[in-house]
């Protein structure tokens, strides 16, 4: 996967953003890169590629889908990267709405599991913060057998949510638990004898783009200076 120099030039051009002006927008979302790293982007004879966390970034500054700024390729250093379509949204503690639009939308897969049952839900919420968090893309494989300690997408009549999944063999439960309950958002628990059972449909997430860069929040909270 390679840069879309054309793509980023034009909307360069459309912001009115100078490549310094970019370079400082890029070092305030924590990324170091220097002016001339930019300019390599477009040069004429061997061109350089941005890594996959500044295409995210990017996508953010230019306030565009991380696919307008890529064409067909390899990053350099990275495994090929792939399409996942977003499904939906899952909650993550807030309720989820059902006027989400994922017609043709996708995300990007770069990591070793991968398959062409893998989809992707986007994070309703902080309970899974910090490993994810709300607006998180969440890559997902449903023929992936979940083990105990697995993060879990999970889906039982209307819920649709991601947990942390743990086993009982003894009482023959498995428990859907999320790092931070509430009253609105609390423990699962599932017999596996029990006609529930049968509707629940559960997918291993295998990875989490954070597209938040700026997600002060959080940061603050893990500080203690919220």
């Amino acid at each position: 996967m390679k840069l879309n120099v054309t793509a980023f030039k034009e909307l360069m051009k459309n912001q009115d953003l100078t490549q310094g002006e970019l370079v400082e927008k890029l070092q305030n979302l924590g990324i170091k890169i220097s002016l001339d790293a930019v300019k390599f982007w477009t040069r004429n004879e061997n061109p350089s590629t941005p890594s996959l966390q500044i295409i995210f970034a990017l996508s953010e500054i230019l306030m565009v889908k991380p696919d307008v700024l890529i064409s067909e390729g390899k990053i350099v250093g990275y495994i090929d990267v792939k399409k996942v379509p977003i499904i939906g949204i899952s909650s993550c503690g807030s309720p989820i709405t059902n006027d989400y639009q994922s017609e043709n939308e996708f995300a990007y897969y770069r990591g070793e599991f991968w398959s062409k049952d893998l989809y992707c839900v986007i994070a309703c919420g902080d309970s899974m913060s910090p490993d994810i968090e709300d607006g998180d893309e969440v890559i997902c494989d449903p023929k992936r057998k979940p083990q105990h300690g697995d993060i879990v997408e999970y889906k039982i009549y209307n819920e649709r949510a991601i947990k942390i999944y743990v086993e009982d063999t003894d009482a023959n439960i498995i428990q859907l638990i999320p790092y931070n309950p509430s009253p609105e958002f609390k423990i699962r628990t599932i017999r596996l004898d029990d006609y529930e059972a049968n509707d629940l449909t559960i997918a291993v997430v295998v990875a989490v783009n954070k597209l938040r860069f700026q997600n002060r929040k959080i940061r603050l909270k893990m500080i203690g200076r919220t």
